[in-house]
């Protein structure tokens, strides 16, 4: 167990912001709710919802909370695609979304994700098939599109759009025999 996130610790060190399979080249930018309009504004992170401010955790703002007593964001998505990594070939993989952008409403309208990638060295690195990266995506969409909504972040009392920049941690999956186990 503890070799298993000695290696997702070092995948993660080395891996760029950038960093996609060498086959899947679809990952990027997935727009959940086609009515926001999301600005970056030169920016890797999103800093406008229909044009008004989205607020980071750097801001003095509670930040959006999951309905859930007993998950969060994170674990709702790595749960909702537990079946879809069991198709992935055996190996450890590292699952990266970042971006999320909750609007006033609680709702997940935009994040960045960057597919599902081999957690090893680059020489011995499982290549995931690029339908099973697109079969993930859809997954991920159709689970981000349909998530409860959550208590939005606020700001002086006041509902604001808000960027959750990353999901610690982030996720490292380990599939044996068609079993994917999350940590």
């Amino acid at each position: 167990m503890r070799l298993i996130h000695f290696f997702c610790a070092i995948a993660l060190a080395l891996m760029p912001l950038t960093a996609y399979t060498q086959q899947y080249k679809n990952g990027g930018d997935l727009v959940i709710n086609t009515t926001d309009v999301v600005t970056l504004s030169g920016k890797a992170v999103p800093d406008k919802l229909n044009g008004e401010k989205i607020y980071d955790p750097s801001f003095m703002v509670t930040p959006p909370a999951f309905p859930a007593r007993d998950t969060n964001l994170h674990f709702y998505i790595v749960n909702a695609l537990r079946d879809e990594f069991s198709k992935l070939p055996d190996g450890n993989y590292n699952f990266d979304i970042s971006n999320v952008v909750v609007n006033k409403e609680g709702r997940i309208v935009y994040c960045t994700y960057r597919g599902v990638e081999s957690a090893l060295p680059k020489k011995r690195r499982v290549m995931v098939p690029d339908e099973t990266q697109v079969l993930i995506e859809n997954k991920l969409t159709s689970v981000l599109k349909n998530a409860p909504a959550m208590m939005p972040a606020r700001k002086n009392a006041a509902s604001v759009p808000f960027v959750i920049a990353s999901l610690p941690p982030k996720a490292c999956i380990q599939v044996k025999n068609h079993v994917a186990r999350v940590f």
